[in-house]
């Protein structure tokens, strides 16, 4: 069994137990759920039509050569920049940095790169400041920008 599904089966195995425990209480948590699903799904088909066409635009091959072409700051500024709206999967991301290099990408790009796609959700801002607020969303966001330029520097260091 892949992974979403364990952690699916997880919740619904969870939320049932719950649910013959305080049956009243899910069924307002579900209420309550839906009613935050229906307030965001316009946010969410919008994120999902940006991605879904970035997706198109952004090609393996183009990251590749586009973090090659670059060195120093520049390239870690880059893989952050790329990590921050390519959205893949994060399990892919570990395929594509190996991918990445066997290309003969640099490993403290490929860090920062994997990094900042897991940790940066740029698409997913609106809804992060809709529910978090905006300061809480911005100061997160910058954060993790850092942090991934970091560690891209680290492993570079390191390996």
């Amino acid at each position: 069994m892949s992974p979403p599904t364990i952690f699916n089966l997880t919740i619904f195995i969870i939320f049932s137990a719950y649910f013959f425990i305080n049956r009243k209480k899910a069924v307002e948590a579900v209420k309550l759920s839906a009613k935050s699903f229906k307030r965001i799904f316009p946010l969410l088909l919008v994120i999902l039509f940006v991605i879904l066409i970035l997706e198109r635009i952004l090609s393996f091959e183009l990251i590749a050569s586009s973090i090659t072409s670059f060195s120093g700051w520049q390239g870690y500024l880059l893989s952050v920049f790329l990590g921050s709206i390519v959205q893949i999967p994060h399990f892919i991301a570990f395929s594509v940095a190996g991918q990445l290099l066997q290309g003969g990408v640099y490993p403290g790009f490929i860090a920062a790169l994997v990094t900042s796609l897991v940790m940066v959700h740029t698409f997913s801002i609106p809804i992060e400041i809709k529910e978090l607020g905006f300061k809480f969303a911005v100061i997160r966001n910058l954060i993790s920008l850092i942090f991934a330029v970091i560690i891209g520097v680290i492993i570079g260091v390191l390996y």
